[in-house]
Parts: C-alpha cells; structure tokens; sequence
C-alpha cells in the first residue's frame, strides 16, 4: 500500500489518498474535502485573578474573533466574565467556572504572532473549556487545524502541490501548545501505569465523494481508509486499530489506536480517525454533518478525560497500598529472620535464659500484632479500588451510551476499548495483583504469629508439667501433715505433765534459740518471696531493654516532644486532619516532625548490637542479648517506617517529612537498606510536592536528585538528609521555583 497526500498551495486545499494495485497502476483515487487535526491537552487553572488577568491578556494579544457558547462575543466580553467569575467567592467560582466555555479562531495575520515562518495557510480554532480532574479545576483546551476555515467547505480545486499536510499540521499544533504553556500554566500529567496519559488527538477527514454508509467504508472504500489510517494512526491496516464502523447514527467511521509518544520517556496518547458519510439530502452543505463530528469529538474528549481522571486516582491508591505492603514484606522477613536465630534457643535453654528468650519472642510478637490490624485494614483498602474499576467501568459504559450512539456489531469496538480493556483493563490487573499481594502479606504474618503463639503453648505446657509434678510433692508433704494433726486429735501424744521432765530431747536449751532462728528466717524467706512476686509482676509489663528499647519509645521524663510513641501520636492522621489549612501551620508542623523522626531514626542505628561480640567470646548468653538487641532495634525501625499517617501524605502539607520517608529505607545499617521497598511511592512524593508549586517534571527532578544523592554517599544519615533539604529551602510555606532551582 503505497500512500500519497499533498495540497494546493494556497486557498483551497486538496488531499489526494491513492490506492494501488499490484500492477502499480492508480486503481482508485480519493480526494479530501478538508483534513482537520483536534488535539487536546489539560492544564492546571488556578481560580484567581491573577490567571484570568494572564488569559485576558493571551486572547487580547492574538485579536481574533472569539466565540462563547457559540455565540459570538469580542474578546472584553469574553474577558470581563471570566474575571467576573474568578473574583467569585472561592467554591461559587469553581462552579461556575465549570460551564464557562469560549473560542478564539486564528487567521494567518493572529497565527503568525505565535508562528510567524508557517510554509502554508492553515487556520487554528482554540477550545477552551473547564473541567475538574483529581479536585483541581483544570482547562481543557483544544487546538483544532485544519486546511479550511470551520464551516462548509466548497468544491475542491484541482490543481495539485504544496508540503505534506500531516506533517504540516502536527508542527502547527506542536507550536501552539508551546505557545500557550509559555502562558505561566502547567500541564496536568495524568499518570497510570507508571507512564504519562494525555488526552485524545482526534483527526476528521472529510471526503468529496463520500460513502452513502460510514459502514460501507471497511468493505469498498477499504484502501482510502488505509491510506489515511496509514499517515495519521500510523499503521498498514485500518483493521489493526479498534474499529467501530459508525457511530452517532450510523453517520461515522471511527478508529481509535492508543500509542506510545516518546521512547525514552513513556508517554501514551490515544489517537482517533473520524471518516463521516455522505450528507443527508436534508443537509446539503452538511452544516448539520460538522456539527455531529464536533459533538462526538468533544464526547470522546470528554470520555477520554474522566477514564483518565477515574483511572489515576486508583491507579495512586494502588500504588500507596502497594508500597506499604512491600515494606510490610520487608519487616516480616526480617522477623522470621530474628525468629529463627531465638528459636535456636528455646528447646535447650531454661531458667533465666529462657526466660530472656521468651521475653524477645513476645517483643516480635507485639511488634508484628500493631501491624496486623493495618493490614487487615490495606486488604479491604485494596479490594475498595478493585472495585471501584468496575464502578469505573460500569460508569463509563453509561457515559458512553449516553454521549455516543454507537452501532455495535462487533465484540470489540470504542465502547469496549474505552470502557472494558486498554487502562481500564490494565488497572483492574494491578489492583487485583495487589489484591493477592495483600492476601500474602497477611497470611505471612499470620503464619509468623502462628508459630510463635505455638512456641507460647509450648512453654506453658512444659511450665504446667513442672507445677504439676511440684504440685504432687507439695499436695504429699500436705496429706501427712494432715494425718499427724489427726493423730494429735485422737491420740494422746504428749506426756502428762510437763514436769516429768518426758521431752524428746529432754536438757537441750539451744533447742528454743533455734527454733526462733528458724521462725525468723522463713518470716523472711516469706518476706522476700512476696517481694519477687510483686516485682515479677511489675517487671511483666513492658518489653525490651530499659537503656535502649524502653529509652527511645518513652523518650526523656523532662522532654515533652521526645520519644517514639510522643512523634507516632502527633504524626498520625487523626492528629493532622487536625491542622488548618494555613502553610505558616503547615510549616510549624512539618519542620517538627521531620527533625524529630530524623533524631530517632539516626539515635536507633547508634547502636550496635554486635558490639557484645566484639571481645572474641561467643557465648549462650552473648548470642541472646546479640539477638535481643538486634529485635529491639528491628522493632524501633519498624514502628517508624509503618505507623506512618495512613493513606496518601500528599494530602497534607508535608515535604519535609514525605521526603525523609522516600529516602529512609535508603540509609545505610538498617534493616530495609538495599530492599526495594519505599514507605511512600513516587506518585505520592511528587504530587505532595505539587502542593508547593512545583510542576509534576520539577517535583520528579527533586525526588529523583534527593534519591541520588542519598545513593551516591554511603555515610549518610536522617540528619544529612534534613540539613539537605534546608539548603534546598523545602518548607511547607516555600514556593515551587526556588526549590526547583536549588535543588538542580
């Protein structure tokens, strides 16, 4: 299939689309009446002034005319609602921006203020509309270029030459949207599947000698589809792209292909090609025609964009859960680790060892049970965005029958492609990996659980066999002084008068002193049983070592912000959801949580427990407290990195802290040193960045720079990291571009 499409150059425009046979004659010839690229693209809108004062000046700069709710409106009539609306009170202006909708169409003279060397004349319509994508309020805008002017089109010329017009009218789009993210606006990034997502760029070619039947196309016209499929979607094979032979009344061919824009970065684009019929007769200049293609062009948009909006906030609920899990993991193979290395101990060991032994079990024990709980809570968090896919879906089947209707006759067509595979279906794979994931993670700890409450068991069955056979003897010593009080009872032991002088060691003087001797010493015996009972009881009660474990997790008596449980309180999401929405709050918060966790994860790896090693013995009772220390400080670091606020940090204004989280398990000495796990994901670390100001590319440079400099230096501590972030100026009240700057 050999493909030709040139133009007139000036005027009127005519796209030649040949077919060949296998002899290398022209078959078939088709010419376009009009070819028209619609390319949309999201950008963050700020509802202030200061926005609407930035795109007055935009639309008064180019002075073309401008439409609004297609009625026609000069550009200060256009401005001045806008403004009207932006000076709303906040949520009033939102909403009312929503259904704001205006367009500027560009002629040669306004086209060449943003490309002044176009080789031809092409004329450029700007949509622009609003919408509210992941609760910010977003501008939707479409740059439509076509080789005619909007409206119908006249008869075609005939004579032949000029640039290739694809081409041609990609770069004019490509300069436009430079042109206007040059305006001070960011692009909005859906990101799904790790890769960017940008709304559709839709093509409509218009044909002189159109089918009678949009469905007619794939049967007799199948090499005129080919050769425009060929330049615009870029395949061999109309039949290799999702084809839905008409749609909004049968009146128009559409094919759709979903492909990758950049190779060194991935970025996914659907792109659409719109063939319509021939005009009804009622419909002769096929006014009525264009205005079908516009509404399904905007439907597709419109579709496109909420699949997007839906899709990436569960794709980002997926990905903290899977994070989290991951580090879950991580924990719970350290402690079989741990496990392992006391349960050498248990069969052998007794008295005080064991019971040194018993007390690390229970440490793991407990430490493991405060995350059971979160992860039974992650499980049906996980399960929530497996379901919330089939919402999704189901949603997006509605929206489709309700914009578009489409004449199914196949099993797969745009429904299908939008609604049941493609993201949609590649996001229902990963909730439901994570899903399992979850189910894994649990039954693991679970398990680990299991086996040390079995190690309990055994424990008290061997303590209840001791007290049994205790218990026997006592119960013996018991019975027989039950019987000689019997017998003291019913038989006269005791001589007659004590003045025969008839004693069992009758003279013997001493024998009262020590019989008071005795007396006084199990008066104390009994004494000092109490008191190891009561102190048995009281030292039952906390866990870990008093210098180290209990030191940490307490905190100093004459501190009030000191300790683990202190900064785990303080930082959990009931205490947060706590702060107003003020950045000088905000700022107080961050920059005291951060230097907190920094001083207990640096103060946690200042010890070490291989240091009772160092001597050269290697004893039973060095080994446990080698083992001990290493739970304690396995424990330290575990509560940190997982009693961490629950959800997505970037939902509060929190860098400091949500960097230090990304970058911890980074950190040389620890237990998660070298894993792949991270407390909080990449999607999550740069949209908590966004809320600076920061751009979704600018946030990724400082993540990115952030994990590299951790990576390049192997000495590096929490407080390294913090003094960092200090010359980097990352505070919760600092401003996008000069953190962009600093950090490079």
């Amino acid at each position: 299939m050999r493909v030709r499409i040139e133009a007139l150059r000036k005027g009127r425009h005519q796209v030649l689309v040949g077919g060949f046979g296998g002899n290398g004659n022209g078959a078939r010839a088709h010419s376009l009446r009009r070819l028209t690229l619609i390319s949309s693209s999201a950008w963050q809108w700020p509802a202030d002034e200061a926005t609407c004062r930035r795109h007055g000046e935009m639309l008064r700069g180019l002075r073309g005319g401008v439409s609004r709710l297609r009625q026609t409106a000069t550009i200060d009539e256009v401005v001045g609602v806008l403004t009207d609306l932006c000076l709303a009170p906040r949520g009033t202006a939102r909403d009312l921006l929503l259904a704001a909708r205006h367009r500027i169409h560009l002629r040669r003279p306004e086209l060449t203020l943003i490309l002044p060397d176009l080789p031809a004349d092409v004329h450029v319509v700007l949509d622009f509309a609003f919408e509210d994508y992941w609760d910010q309020l977003t501008c939707v805008l479409k740059v439509s270029v076509s080789t005619h002017p909007p409206g119908p089109v006249p008869g075609p010329a005939t004579d032949v030459a000029g640039p290739d017009w694809v081409e041609l009218l990609g770069m004019v789009r490509d300069g436009v949207e430079t042109w206007f993210a040059g305006q001070g606006l960011y692009r909005t990034d859906f990101r799904i599947q790790g890769r960017e997502y940008r709304l559709p760029t839709v093509w409509v070619g218009e044909l002189n000698d159109p089918a009678a039947d949009a469905g007619a196309y794939l049967t007799e016209s199948l090499d005129v589809v080919n050769g425009l499929a060929a330049r615009t979607l870029r395949v061999g094979d109309a039949r290799d792209c999702v084809v839905t032979p008409s749609v909004l009344n049968g009146q128009i061919l559409a094919l759709r292909r979903s492909e990758a824009l950049k190779l060194e970065e991935p970025v996914l684009q659907p792109t659409y090609l719109l063939v319509p019929e021939r005009a009804a007769p009622g419909d002769p200049d096929g006014r009525q025609l264009g205005e079908l293609e516009e509404t399904l062009v905007d439907a597709l948009v419109s579709l496109e964009g909420q699949a997007a909006d839906r899709l990436w906030r569960i794709e980002a609920d997926v990905d903290v859960w899977e994070h989290q899990l991951e580090v879950y993991d991580q924990v719970a193979e350290r402690g079989l680790v741990l496990w392992d290395a006391l349960s050498t101990h248990l069969p052998v060991r007794r008295g005080r060892q064991l019971e040194r032994v018993h007390r690390s079990v229970e440490l793991i024990h407990q430490i493991l049970l405060q995350g059971v709980a979160d992860l039974a809570r992650m499980e049906t968090r996980t399960q929530d965005c497996l379901a919330q896919v089939g919402r999704a879906r189901a949603d997006l089947v509605d929206a489709f029958d309700t914009l578009i209707t489409e004449f199914h006759t196949g099993e797969f067509g745009l429904r299908t492609a939008l609604a049941q595979t493609g993201l949609v279906g590649e996001v229902e794979v990963s909730a439901a990996a994570v899903v399992r994931q979850a189910a894994r993670v649990k039954a693991k700890y679970d398990h680990l659980l299991g086996a040390m409450s079995h190690a309990f068991d055994e424990r008290r069955v061997r303590e209840s066999d001791v007290v049994q056979r205790a218990s026997g003897k006592v119960g013996f010593a018991l019975a027989f002084i039950g019987v000689i009080t019997l017998l003291d009872a019913t038989v006269q032991m005791k001589p007659e008068s004590l003045a025969s002088g008839a004693y069992l060691w009758p003279g013997l003087g001493w024998l009262s002193a020590l019989a008071l001797m005795l007396s006084v010493l199990a008066g104390l015996g009994f004494l000092a049983l109490v008191c190891w009972v009561v102190f048995s009881a009281m030292e039952e009660g906390p866990l870990g070592s008093k210098k180290f474990f209990r030191r940490i997790y307490n905190g100093r008596r004459d501190s009030g912000d000191s300790g683990m449980w202190k900064f785990l309180r303080d930082s959990s999401s009931a205490e947060l959801n706590k702060v107003a929405d003020d950045p000088a709050a905000w700022r107080a918060r961050d920059d005291q949580l951060a230097a907190r966790f920094a001083q207990l994860w640096d103060e946690i790896g200042e010890v070490d427990p291989n240091r009772l090693a160092g001597n050269g013995r290697w004893d039973v009772g060095t080994d446990i407290d080698r083992v001990a220390g290493l739970i304690e400080q396995w424990g330290l670091w575990t509560l940190l990195v997982t009693e961490r606020p629950f959800g997505r940090l970037a939902r509060y204004r929190l860098p400091r802290l949500t960097l230090l989280y990304r970058v911890c398990t980074l950190l040389p000495g620890t237990f998660l040193t070298g894993a792949q796990a991270s407390v909080v994901s990449e999607d999550d670390c740069r949209r908590s960045l966004q809320r600076l100001g920061l751009t979704w590319a600018e946030a990724g440079r400082v993540e990115k720079s952030l994990v590299a400099w951790v990576r390049q230096r192997g000495d590096v501590s929490a407080w390294d990291v913090l003094r960092l972030l200090d010359d980097w100026w990352v505070h919760a009240d600092a401003t996008g571009p000069e953190i962009a700057e600093r950090a490079g």
